[in-house]
């Protein structure tokens, strides 16, 4: 189980008769979290008396944004850097750009704190064009919420995060026998982790899962499509696997829109979802859905939506250029599942605004003068697209739309008043990264989101 720190220690026990290359600890999804160094470990993962942290910086493609100023590493006299050397200019303790012009690529620094200088330490950024003025992110809301972050002009991000990952491949072991405890932080609730191992003739040994997840024992039915079976099926889960992912918009980590169930889900305004989660860095595109649109030459100097109370709740403002970015598959690819949200527009609006998408060949959420969409690409029915309306929306009033795919059919209701089911099936064919507000190419949604929730069900 999760000590008071969040870590869960995984004991670790390897015999072999041949030389070992590599001991590995993997998540559930094949994500490596710790694989075994001789000299003793990474000084960047965290431990009960050591913290953690990877400082991010990312800009969008041919962004005309240009950076000078300072980041200032405020009250960590015992604090650990990697890499010595970086783009940075500057000292250990105050780092320098001068004329940065941000790139899809991001530049990440990591630091490692001892555990009793955590509440006092924080970093000061002081970056004209992407902070207003001198911004302030403390270690200690880091640590508890996950990430903090900031933006500015042009999608540009600072993003601080709680890290427990090592900064390079160790080397080759060579060893036959290896024990060790490793530390990891489930990063989801029901987060699984197995021991992978490689020998000296690369041939690969697997652990059984294990898991610190405690089944509620409520067992529930959820709808999947099958691809063998090329229909929709009924499995059994435990209810805790298809828990709601509610965003919470208050803003408190900042520029990251946190989420009910996990920091994995966890979405950023504007810019790259893999700075906040370090899932799905792989490809640009993964991390941010609005990449075909930078790379068509187009600009957005504030993409940023701003922030609204209304009604004790916090609403997203969207003024027909802005988006947030959420995960790549917050909305299940082959699952059934229910969106919900509140929406608020003024006035006719004659071309599509897009309210939610993870690109055209997965799933799409639009209003069409008022009138809710949502269409899936089946990628296993003739014709692949499917759509379905509802009743149109009130303007200068608070809309509750639900889009419900549920592997059957198609369905949207607005205040309580469904539209017209259609029947539907199957599996995404290309999601990627998930937009608020916009499409790939565009499409801006004119408006207020507020209570935005995705249910598996």
């Amino acid at each position: 189980a999760p000590d008071k720190y969040g870590l869960t220690n995984i004991d670790v026990k390897v015999d072999s008769p041949t030389a070992i290359r590599s001991i590995e600890i993997i998540s559930g999804d094949n994500l490596v979290v710790y694989s075994h160094d001789n000299t003793g470990g990474s000084k960047f993962r965290e431990s009960a008396d050591r913290v953690a942290f990877r400082i991010s910086i990312q800009g969008v493609p041919q962004s005309p944004l240009y950076l000078t100023g300072s980041v200032k590493l405020l009250n960590m006299p015992e604090m650990e850097i990697y890499p010595q050397k970086s783009s940075w200019g500057g000292n250990k303790y105050e780092w320098t750009l001068t004329n940065l012009n941000l790139y899809t690529r991001p530049i990440h620094r990591f630091i490692s704190i001892p555990r009793k200088d955590l509440a006092n330490a924080a970093v000061e950024v002081d970056l004209p064009g992407l902070t207003n003025g001198k911004q302030v992110i403390r270690l200690a809301d880091v640590q508890k919420l996950g990430s903090c972050g900031i933006n500015g002009k042009h999608s540009s991000h600072f993003i601080v995060v709680r890290n427990n990952l090592q900064e390079q491949m160790p080397d080759k072991l060579g060893g036959k026998t290896y024990q060790f405890t490793a530390a990891v932080r489930p990063d989801l609730p029901e987060s699984g982790y197995l021991v992978q191992v490689v020998d000296e003739n690369y041939r690969i040994y697997r652990s059984k899962k294990v898991s610190p997840f405690v089944p509620s024992g409520k067992i529930v039915k959820y709808n999947v499509y099958s691809v063998g079976q090329d229909k929709s099926v009924s499995v059994d889960v435990d209810a805790d696997f298809v828990k709601p992912v509610k965003y919470d918009f208050s803003g408190k980590q900042g520029s990251v829109l946190s989420c009910s169930v996990g920091s994995r889900w966890d979405g950023v305004l504007s810019g790259f979802v893999p700075m906040a989660t370090g899932f799905g860095q792989g490809e640009t595109a993964y991390g941010s859905s609005l990449v075909r649109y930078f790379n068509s030459g187009k600009q957005l100097e504030n993409a940023t939506p701003m922030r609204e109370n209304a009604d004790g709740q916090t609403a997203l403002v969207f003024d027909g250029a802005q988006y947030a970015s959420l995960p790549m598959g917050i909305v299940p690819p082959f699952g059934s599942y229910e969106i919900e949200m509140d929406i608020y527009v003024e006035k006719e609006g004659n071309r599509v605004q897009t309210l939610m998408t993870g690109t055209h060949q997965s799933f799409t959420l639009y209003l069409r003068d008022r009138v809710p969409v949502i269409q899936i690409y089946c990628n296993n029915l003739p014709g692949a697209l499917r759509r379905a309306s509802g009743p149109r929306l009130l303007p200068w009033k608070w809309n509750k739309v639900k889009f419900r795919f549920d592997q059957h059919k198609l369905q949207v209701t607005v205040n309580g008043v469904a539209g017209e089911a259609v029947e539907a099936y199957g599996f995404q064919r290309y999601p990627r990264a998930t937009a608020l507000g916009a499409a790939e190419t565009g499409s801006f949604f004119k408006g207020k989101i507020r209570g935005l929730q995705i249910t598996p069900r």
